[in-house]
């Protein structure tokens, strides 16, 4: 006997709005002033890819990133290396971009 999962998880769908985003940061970045914030990436972003968020938080400003562990941080730093020409190597180190 065989246990398959149902397939309505197929239609789940997450949408990241790059917009929606940069609002929420600048809401919370003027309840805290200027206390630098460190946003968390959880899962490869729920699965829309960390490098593209992680990106898109490095163009508002934000210098360090999250992430939950030492092999999220290598995959975002390989990928930086990679596809982000003049960011200097080491840059991303252990858990979060610097």
């Amino acid at each position: 006997m065989s246990i398959t999962q149902p397939r309505a998880y197929h239609l789940t769908k997450a949408v990241i709005h790059l917009d929606h985003l940069t609002h929420n940061l600048r809401l919370l970045q003027a309840q805290v002033g200027q206390v630098p914030l460190w946003p968390v990436l959880k899962a490869n972003a729920y699965g829309h890819g960390a490098e593209l968020i992680a990106a898109h938080l490095v163009r508002l400003g934000y210098t360090t990133v999250r992430v939950r562990d030492r092999h999220a941080s290598l995959l975002l730093h390989f990928e930086w290396i990679v596809t982000t020409p003049g960011l200097p190597r080491g840059s991303i180190t252990g858990s979060a971009l610097s």
